[in-house]
């Protein structure tokens, strides 16, 4: 089944879903993600929905990427003592250390895939809709 999602958290299902559309309630109330008549046809292309993401990705890759560079000062000597348990310590926290910020900076670059994807969405999304308008505005 493919959705669009119109709001985080809600989705309009495509005609032809197994899912059955989302109906305003008993109270006249409309959902989120339904269209006024309630037929699950309308679905919105938010841009700064799309920016948001993309800025909220960059940020925290931002973030990660400064504990990155602030982990990279911890465990600089060996304080643990020239006895060979000293230098054991020293050597199992430097492991550590080097594995946990070489997965901070992996999680760096994917939250930065993410925001691409966020912009490229968002472009792709924008040209259908244009492309699809251009018919209607013909007729």
């Amino acid at each position: 089944m493919t959705d669009f999602f119109v709001l985080p958290g809600t989705r309009v299902p495509l005609e032809g879903s197994d899912m059955p559309s989302y109906r305003p309630g008993d109270d006249g109330q409309i959902g989120l993600g339904s269209s006024p008549g309630g037929d699950g046809s309308v679905v919105q292309v938010v841009d700064a929905e799309w920016g948001r993401r993309a800025a909220v990705a960059r940020g925290l890759a931002g973030e990660l990427a400064a504990v990155a560079d602030s982990l990279s000062q911890v465990n600089s000597g060996n304080h643990y003592g020239a006895v060979p348990e000293g230098q054991t310590m020293f050597d199992g926290v430097g492991a550590f250390i080097g594995l946990l910020n070489y997965n901070i900076r992996r999680h760096v670059s994917l939250l930065n895939d993410v925001a691409a994807q966020c912009v490229a969405a968002n472009a792709e999304l924008h040209s259908a809709d244009s492309q699809g308008g251009e018919g209607l505005l013909q007729a």
